[in-house]
């Protein structure tokens, strides 16, 4: 019976494998913000709009050593997940009913009108909460396979050495 074998000097493996190691996270680091870019844009696809100022607070950032953060501004939670019945302040309320009597040609409308109907809108919130509107989880969802490809790609090139 013939053995064969392969014999490699711990020499030659251990700078490749510490190259490896030193450019690895790296190539990883990049690969999941290229990936969190991706989510990004997909959330901001399904975000709802009403003046758009959130959908434009959306933003990727690395927040520790291979973490990436896809979201917005704090409302996001609120947004994504909705709320259970509670009073809101009267100011944002003010704010979005001017905003939706502006965008129905309604010009200014009557601050009597604006104010009573954001009364209503406070105590139809406080009765019911407000839906849900996900749009981060979904975008992440729809972006398994990119999130996936681009890891995978990752792997490669740092076995391959081509980081």
């Amino acid at each position: 019976m013939a053995v064969m074998g392969i014999r490699v000097s711990r020499n030659e493996v251990t700078p490749a494998i510490n190259k490896a190691l030193e450019r690895g996270p790296a190539r990883l680091e990049r690969a999941l913000f290229e990936s969190g870019l991706h989510v990004e844009s997909i959330a901001k696809q399904l975000a709802p709009v009403n003046t758009g100022r959130y959908r434009s607070g959306i933003t990727t950032k690395r927040v520790g050593p291979l973490t990436v953060f896809v979201g917005g501004a704090r409302v996001g939670e609120w947004l994504e997940f909705g709320t259970r019945p509670h009073w809101p302040p009267l100011k944002p309320i003010l704010l979005y009913v001017r905003q939706k009597a502006r965008s129905r040609g309604g010009g200014r409308g009557r601050e009597k009108d604006i104010r009573r109907h954001a009364y209503f809108l406070r105590k139809w919130i406080a009765k019911h909460g407000t839906k849900p509107h996900p749009h981060i989880e979904p975008a992440l969802r729809l972006s398994e396979h990119v999130i996936a490809d681009n890891i995978r790609q990752a792997q490669w090139d740092i076995m391959t050495g081509r980081v």
